[in-house]
């Protein structure tokens, strides 16, 4: 990333510089945001597709359902689906090196 700002930090002022990174870096946060959802999307299609009335309204966003578009909520939700593989991992990591606990 810091390469890409090279030639704008030599022509702009601290204070337009940290304007076009601020906007650089909310963009990649809605592209990976509105990626998230479409993934929700085509996973709930395929569960629904499968496995019908069997699957909560939801699907696999175990919040309210109507909530799946709120940035806040859905980060909250995933986080709270990422840190135990993320603690899993760490602890894998660990292990593989010959440390016991």
């Amino acid at each position: 990333m810091e390469s890409r700002f090279k030639p704008a930090r030599r022509c702009l002022e601290e204070k337009e510089l940290s304007e076009l990174i601020q906007k650089y870096l909310n963009s990649n946060c809605r592209l990976a945001h509105t990626t998230l959802l479409d993934s929700i999307a085509i996973l709930n299609r395929y569960l629904f597709k499968s496995f019908g009335d069997a699957v909560p309204s939801g699907g696999i966003f175990s919040k309210n359902p109507e909530s799946i578009r709120d940035k806040v909520t859905v980060g909250i939700w995933m986080e709270s689906c990422c840190i135990p593989f993320l603690s899993l991992e760490m602890r894998s990591r660990h292990y593989s090196k010959g440390d016991l606990p």
